[in-house]
């Protein structure tokens, strides 16, 4: 693990249960595409699964899920509440699984926090343990540069969450992240910006869906 990495993991070691409470509100419509697309029983890997919120849907839904996160805490918390899954503490920078291993990887606001000379790392390793014809789902922000400011982070009830914490995040232009994943040989599907789940006005996401 990097320098960059251990410093987020550290950030949410101290953000701790809150977060991940807080965080259940704010679950994606997005996800439920691929559960009504995706075979039965597919292998879904749930990149920075925090305390098992998405792994937990698309266990419910039927399907064999591994979950990672640099964050051994949220791993220990995912653990008790999905049994069922798999679950790993594993950097996204990483990846230890097999060529051609899963149906579809869920990075829901993740790669934010990846500095953006891996990206081009990070997107390879996706499309070598991605089957053939397995989506990829990506959800970064979208803008310009790199932020460490303080981020007074609210959840959908309107409680503020983290507000002595610098979290840093990385920022993408839509042509810039979608050029990054076709350089990669994956298939841009649909890619759109999207607002807010919790209504911040100033900030907007880029929601990817891709292909191998």
């Amino acid at each position: 693990m990097d320098e960059h990495s251990k410093k987020v993991a550290d950030i949410y070691t101290h953000l701790g249960t809150k977060y991940i409470v807080d965080a259940e509100l704010n679950i994606s419509e997005e996800m439920f595409w691929y559960t009504e697309h995706l075979t039965p029983g597919a292998r879904i890997l749930d990149v920075g699964c925090a305390g098992g919120r998405d792994s937990q849907i698309f266990v419910d839904h039927g399907f064999e899920v591994v979950g990672i996160d640099i964050t051994e805490s949220f791993i220990a918390a995912a653990k008790k509440r999905i049994p069922q899954a798999t679950l790993y503490v594993m950097d996204v920078l990483e990846l230890d699984f097999p060529d051609d291993h899963f149906d579809f990887i869920w990075a829901h606001a993740i790669l934010l926090h990846v500095q953006k000379k891996n990206i081009p790392q990070v997107l390879a390793s996706f499309h070598r343990v991605l089957k053939p014809n397995g989506y990829v789902h990506i959800l970064v922000k979208e803008g310009e540069g790199e932020s460490e400011a303080v981020h007074i982070v609210k959840n959908a009830a309107g409680e503020i969450i983290g507000k002595d914490v610098k979290r840093p995040f990385i920022f993408f232009r839509k042509d810039e992240l979608d050029q990054f994943i076709i350089d990669s040989g994956l298939r841009i599907l649909h890619s759109e910006l999207v607002e807010d789940v919790n209504k911040r006005s100033e900030i907007k996401w880029i929601s990817v869906r891709a292909q191998k």
